[in-house]
């Protein structure tokens, strides 16, 4: 807690406005706001292991549509634009849907539904996990 204190009191260094992490309690005492790593919350996709063949399947086809979204998130990153941005919004509520059939997939839908504002949350610069999105606007 010392080294929290010092950051904020310091001037020798600008203060992080957004900070991406894995969400990680210690993290929101460094930044102004918070922003989740979509990698990070992967993980948690990956953590699943579904005996039966059909939520095996279920597994990998929402995985394909996680990084399907992740790569429209890279897209706007590369190329800013209004109509991407109301389509990736649009779009999360309609590809995080829990109703899987399958339970560990629904709740950990679920947990990312609940992220959603940080999982949105972009970072301008400064300190940002490595492999986080940094772009405007979204």
């Amino acid at each position: 807690s010392f080294a929290f204190g010092y950051y904020h009191r310091q001037e020798d260094y600008p203060k992080v406005n957004i900070l991406i992490s894995d969400n990680a309690p210690e993290y929101k005492l460094i930044g102004n706001r918070q922003g989740l790593c979509w990698v990070h919350d992967a993980r948690n996709y990956n953590k699943i292991t579904p005996f039966v063949k059909y939520h095996q399947q279920l597994v990998e086809d929402f995985q394909r549509t996680y990084w399907k979204f992740y790569k429209k998130l890279l897209d706007y990153k590369d190329k800013p634009d209004k109509e991407l941005k109301h389509k990736i919004e649009t779009n999360f509520d309609k590809w995080f849907i829990p109703n899987t059939g399958y339970f560990d997939l629904g709740k950990q839908i679920k947990r990312t539904l609940k992220n959603k504002n940080e999982l949105l949350t972009i970072n301008c610069g400064y300190l940002s996990c490595t492999l986080c999105i940094l772009c405007r606007d979204l």
